[in-house]
């Protein structure tokens, strides 16, 4: 750079070592780009990386450079060649581009911190697996639900479903098409509820539906969600029916004795019902009164 701003001032003699730098910043430049780049976290890497606030810095030196040899020039009433002043603009121009695409890079990166943050807080109240509502987040749910039916009376339900013949098809079959099974009950669960209800996978084969509001509706759905866990389920190339056990347990009127806890008792002690009758049933469990089961099919 010195080399070409001598012959430009048309410096009759130019010193030997600013030629020979000028060969040599060629030669050191063609080499650069030969060599491979240290792998992340390498020792050489480490050694010549700058600091943090030096990256920052670096795309502004030019332009200070430029900006003071045009200052000075202008000082001591020397005149701007067209040449220094296009030089000025285009070093204007590039910091100007990299600060853009710094912007970019900036905002790219922001993104992704945000999809990366909300694909954790779903992977927190979610399961990996089926997509559906985890333990955690359902007993939120629930917990709200029932707040809301001591105190404004609104209905609420619960049903467990648990499969008869999930470890049958695992050991039969293997654990992707428990997988699949698995996935497959889950989408016919979801699709057969209401945008309010909630549906859950609370761990192994246990899944669970949590119904709010719409008592007289509610019926409807269950017997639609019995009808999809009737069709037989597509594993590993063969259709196969999967038998289910379910328990429902309904608190249509209000009252200070029901809580979280006791509706989820209810209902795995009404769904375990349902296994000790033989399974593929669904048992109903009301407060007060005796267990009932139902579609001794299913």
């Amino acid at each position: 750079s010195i080399a070409g701003w001598l012959q430009h001032r048309g410096t009759a003699a130019v010193h030997p070592l600013v030629e020979a730098g000028a060969v040599a910043g060629l030669v050191l430049a063609a080499l650069a780009a030969l060599v491979p780049e240290p792998p992340p976290g390498s020792p050489a890497r480490r050694r010549t990386a700058l600091p943090a606030w030096a990256h920052l810095l670096v795309p502004y030196l030019p332009l200070t450079a430029v900006g003071l040899l045009m200052t000075g020039q202008t000082a001591v009433g020397v005149r701007l060649d067209p040449v220094e002043i296009y030089a000025g603009m285009l070093v204007m121009v590039l910091v100007l581009a990299r600060q853009l695409l710094t912007l970019r890079e900036n905002l790219t990166l922001l993104q992704r911190v945000r999809d990366g943050r909300r694909q954790l807080a779903h992977l927190a109240f979610h399961d990996p697996l089926t997509g559906l509502v985890n333990r955690a987040l359902f007993g939120d749910r629930l917990a709200h639900a029932v707040e809301l039916h001591r105190r404004d009376g609104q209905p609420v339900a619960l049903l467990f479903c648990d499969l008869d013949d999930f470890k049958t098809v695992n050991d039969s079959l293997g654990h992707a098409a428990g997988d699949e099974l698995l996935r497959q009950v889950a989408q016919r669960l979801a699709g057969a509820v209401r945008s309010s209800d909630t549906v859950a996978r609370l761990g192994g084969d246990e899944f669970a539906v949590l119904f709010e509001g719409g008592r007289a509706d509610r019926s409807v759905v269950v017997e639609r969600l019995v009808r999809a866990l009737q069709r037989p389920f597509v594993l590993d190339g063969a259709a196969r029916t999967v038998r289910c056990s379910l328990g429902l347990v309904a608190a249509d009127e209000p009252g200070p004795e029901v809580s979280p806890d006791l509706l989820l008792h209810q209902a795995d002690g009404a769904m375990y019902e349902a296994k000790r009758q033989g399974g593929g049933q669904v048992v109903t469990y009301r407060p007060g009164e005796t267990p009932t089961h139902t579609d001794p099919d299913l």
